[in-house]
């Protein structure tokens, strides 16, 4: 397992390949992203890694936008419950685009793939948070 301490300004794409061969855990990839500069806080990338890994795949092991929103949606409400929304917020997503994002850094970053016919726009107007994340 590598030292993470020493790993000050790690490139993204580094962590995430730690991370995918299970070299690193979320926490020692956050405590050694100093230089982090993604979109998202790194939390939200394993939340993100965490929900593809409950989504059904289909005959090829693709994975739809559509599964994977619901698949989000879902693991949102059983860690946060009512307060899904917040938490998703306190990660800087407040919409299915912002997933998209996510999900197309992780992709850039090698810990994912895609389909040619994959794109972001597949995450556009997946669900309303609103509806999604009701907090009363």
């Amino acid at each position: 397992m590598p030292q993470m301490g020493g790993m000050k300004g790690i490139e993204l794409t580094e962590l995430m390949e730690l991370l995918k061969r299970g070299e690193c855990t979320p926490e020692a990839m956050i405590k050694a992203a100093q230089g982090h500069t993604g979109k998202f806080p790194l939390p939200a990338y394993d939340f993100v890694k965490e929900a593809l890994h409950l989504c059904q795949q289909d005959e090829s092991g693709h994975v739809r936008a559509v599964n994977l929103l619901e698949a989000i949606r879902a693991l949102a409400l059983r860690k946060f419950g009512k307060g899904a929304m917040k938490a998703l917020a306190e990660w800087k997503i407040f919409r299915t685009e912002d997933i998209g994002e996510i999900v197309f850094e992780m992709i850039e970053a090698g810990l994912f793939s895609k389909t040619p016919q994959d794109s972001k726009e597949d995450f556009a107007n997946g669900f309303s948070f609103d509806e999604a994340f009701p907090e009363s």
